[in-house]
C-alpha cells in the first residue's frame, strides 16, 4: 500500500491497452513516477477530475475522432489542472497493438505550470520505452509542439 503522502510527480497515461502502453507505464514507474492509466475517453475525463497530475499524456487511438477529442480534452485539462503539462503520443510500435502500426511520435503540446525539464524527461522516457520495443523509429518534440527526429 502506497503512503497517503506520496510526493512523486503524478502522470496520467491516456492510451489503449497494448504492449506500447505497458512499456511506457513500466518505464515511467521505474524512473520514480506515480502513474495512473485511462484506456477510454470517459476514464480520462474522470481521472483528471480525481487526480492532481503534473503531466497528462494522451494517445490518439483512445477515441475515434482524436483531433476533436484532443481539443476538448486539452481544454478540460487546462480548466481542471492548469499547471499540468500535456503530451501527445501518436503511432504504434507493433502489429499486435490495437492501433495501426505507424511512426511513433511524441510531442509536448503545453507546459505552463510544470517545469519544462519534467515534461521533456517524461517525453524522453516514453520515446525510450517505445525504442525498447523494436525499430527505433521514435520521435520526440520540444515545448513548441514541433516534431523532432528521434534516433
Amino acid at each position: 500500500m502506497k503512503p497517503v503522502w506520496d510526493e512523486r510527480p503524478k502522470i496520467l497515461v491516456v492510451a489503449p491497452e497494448c504492449r506500447t502502453t505497458r512499456s511506457m507505464i513500466e518505464r515511467l514507474r521505474r524512473y520514480g513516477f506515480a502513474v495512473d492509466h485511462a484506456s477510454t475517453a470517459a476514464q480520462a475525463f474522470a481521472r483528471v477530475d480525481y487526480g492532481a497530475y503534473a503531466v497528462v499524456l494522451g494517445h490518439g487511438s483512445v477515441n475515434r475522432g482524436w483531433r476533436e477529442f484532443l481539443r476538448e480534452f486539452a481544454g478540460f485539462v487546462r480548466r481542471r489542472r492548469p499547471g499540468a503539462a500535456l503530451i501527445e503520443v501518436s503511432g504504434c510500435k507493433g502489429s499486435e497493438d490495437v492501433c495501426e502500426p505507424a511512426p511513433f511520435r511524441v510531442r509536448v503540446l503545453r507546459c505552463s505550470g510544470v517545469d519544462i525539464r519534467l515534461a521533456r524527461q517524461v517525453a524522453d522516457l516514453v520515446v525510450q520505452a517505445a525504442d525498447d520495443l523494436d525499430d527505433g523509429s521514435s520521435w520526440s518534440a520540444d515545448n513548441g509542439g514541433h516534431w523532432l527526429g528521434g534516433k
